[in-house]
């Protein structure tokens, strides 16, 4: 298990990308800063369409707490479930992936 001082570029991503990258004992858990940026593309999408967590998991016939763990990071999505979240939000899939993808000098 790795100790809190050694997180601190973790503690940069998770301050630009606004998402917890710690488990519950405070090990680090393996992200990318890529997966980071979907997580925060993702619930960006939402809340700029102005709706709960609740509104979308409602449109997928999911439990609310299927989109929490998605925005936070416990759970990943697989392309079928991006495409449907994506369908709920009523965004474009490139929209989102956009986001994620590095930017070219």
């Amino acid at each position: 298990m790795q100790k809190l001082g050694r997180l601190k570029p973790f503690a940069a991503l998770e301050s630009q990308v606004g998402i917890s990258h710690l488990r519950m004992d405070n090990s680090l858990m393996p992200i990318s800063i890529r997966y980071g940026l979907f997580q925060k593309a993702l619930a960006d999408a939402r809340q700029e369409k102005r709706l709960t967590q609740a509104d979308v998991a409602a449109r997928l016939g999911k439990p609310q707490s299927f989109v929490s763990k998605y925005e936070s990071g416990e759970r990943r999505l697989d392309v079928i479930e991006f495409l449907e979240v994506c369908e709920a939000l009523t965004v474009s899939s490139y929209s989102i992936l956009k986001k994620v993808r590095p930017q070219s000098d």
